[in-house]
């Protein structure tokens, strides 16, 4: 975290040709583990009709039935959500991109269809490979080094895990330049401490960077496990999915005559308000058989119940504490606080010209 950290501070050519580099050597491993057990026949080591939902839910004393079945699915969806969602992160760069409209909207559908792919075919390619037992006895990922020394050999599987730690830096380095940007865009626009929206004479913003480096290694030093954390994080993760979604829809009803440099169709707000809904369930289900998942285990594996509260707690307290930054910038900027921001604020020229030639007239009544 602080190598990531010291090369986003030097500026953004900095970090992206970091992120080049890095990203080049972690796609290595990923292609073999994705694609290396078709082409070798080693996904069909073992049998891929397992069906654990029964076993889990028995042990974890919940019923055997539609309602336990459902909750255990939702309960893992809420779990991936942390690497699933990716793709929203390609947007807190939109304003640093070469071409906004054409290049935000590359971005989002190269590295979601990335997304998608890799979620279809790393899980079978794994479970095919080395089979569910390995799973059942792993508590890392130590599993994935099996997987390459059964499709390439020995040798060159450790040189594809030397290659997987790059990705660990590359995810470090993406963490900390779109954090430290959201934590910028949003004290210009307002809504947190105005303190952060100072950039440094590299034109990055150091003291976003600094503030997210401390937090993390905070928590790493703080809370028991990774797992514990990735529960927690989720939490504010996918509300932070709900509320964006729910406001695009609020301000395509409330402002529809404004530009919109990369259009929708009407079909994609029923695709908003679907993934929204489905989100809103990720959430709420998730955090109800979390203990399913073992991300709740105490530090002996004895409890799968035992973080929960404190789980529940901490996220809670974070988004708490994110309500609190909001009302602080609203008293910078010498507002009141109010559930309402009536606004007479007008479209920038750049989106006006970025808009296509069919953006219709603005309405400079509306409010958000």
């Amino acid at each position: 975290m602080v190598a990531a950290s010291g090369i986003n501070l030097r500026g953004q050519r900095s970090a992206l040709r970091f992120s080049w580099i890095a990203g080049a050597f972690v796609a290595i491993p990923l292609a073999v583990i994705a694609v290396g057990p078709f082409l070798t026949g080693d996904v069909t080591n073992h049998a891929l009709g397992g069906n654990n939902m029964a076993a889990t839910l028995e042990l974890y004393g919940w019923p055997n039935g539609t309602w336990g079945r459902f909750v255990v699915v939702m309960a893992w969806l809420y779990i991936l959500g942390y690497n699933t969602h990716g793709a929203g992160c390609t947007a807190t760069f939109a304003p640093e991109y070469k071409h906004t409209k054409d290049d935000t909207r590359k971005a989002i559908l190269a590295v979601g269809g990335i997304s998608v792919v890799c979620a279809l075919l790393l899980p079978v390619a794994i479970v095919g490979t080395v089979g569910e037992a390995a799973l059942a006895s792993d508590t890392t990922v130590v599993v994935l080094t099996d997987v390459w020394h059964a499709i390439v050999g020995d040798t060159a599987g450790k040189v594809l895990i030397a290659l997987l730690c790059a990705g660990l830096l590359l995810m470090m380095n993406a963490g900390t330049m779109s954090a430290s940007r959201v934590r910028h865009a949003m004290a210009k626009e307002g809504i947190t401490r105005r303190w952060f929206g100072r950039l440094n004479r590299n034109a990055v913003p150091a003291r976003a960077m600094t503030v997210g480096l401390v937090l993390n290694a905070w928590l790493l030093f703080q809370f028991p496990t990774v797992f514990f954390i990735l529960a927690v994080g989720n939490l504010g993760f996918l509300l932070a999915h709900v509320l964006a979604l729910s406001g695009f829809l609020l301000l395509r009803r409330d402002r529809p005559r404004w530009p919109h440099p990369i259009r929708l169709g009407p079909f994609w707000l029923v695709v908003a308000a679907l993934a929204c809904l489905a989100n809103l369930a990720f959430i709420v289900f998730g955090l109800i058989g979390l203990p399913m998942t073992g991300y709740a285990y105490d530090a002996s594996l004895t409890n799968p119940t035992a973080w929960m509260g404190r789980i529940v707690i901490v996220g809670v307290v974070a988004l708490v504490l994110g309500c609190a930054g909001y009302v602080v910038a609203q008293h910078q900027q010498g507002k009141r606080f109010a559930l309402s921001d009536p606004s007479d604020e007008q479209p920038t020229a750049k989106a006006i010209a970025e808009a296509t030639p069919r953006a219709l007239p603005i309405n400079p009544t509306a409010t958000a």
